[in-house]
């Protein structure tokens, strides 16, 4: 059975470091059999955003659906990690 997911990745500035994270995300998601929609944000741009998540440093993955929320620093060369643990979070 297929999962999936709602993701948040938080990034400062740099979009194509952010497009790097994305693409790591989905080859992962693909390998672990699980869908996505991912939302990039730079928190340059929608800093209110970001405090309003209590997110202060970047990059982060945010994963919001299904719950629980859970948040991980990591990056692009680690967001497969990153993926294992928000995936393994349970209530």
């Amino acid at each position: 059975m297929q999962t999936h997911m709602t993701l948040e990745v938080y990034i400062a500035g740099d979009k194509e470091y952010g497009k790097n994270i994305v693409e790591n995300l989905k080859k992962a998601l693909d390998e672990s059999n699980t869908t996505a929609d991912i939302k990039l944000i730079n928190v340059l741009d929608l800093p209110e955003q970001a405090l309003e998540n209590n997110i202060y440093a970047t990059p982060t993955l945010r994963k919001i659906f299904p719950e629980p929320v859970v948040k991980v620093l990591a990056d692009a060369s680690k967001i497969a990690n990153a993926l294992i643990l928000v995936t393994n979070v349970s209530d």
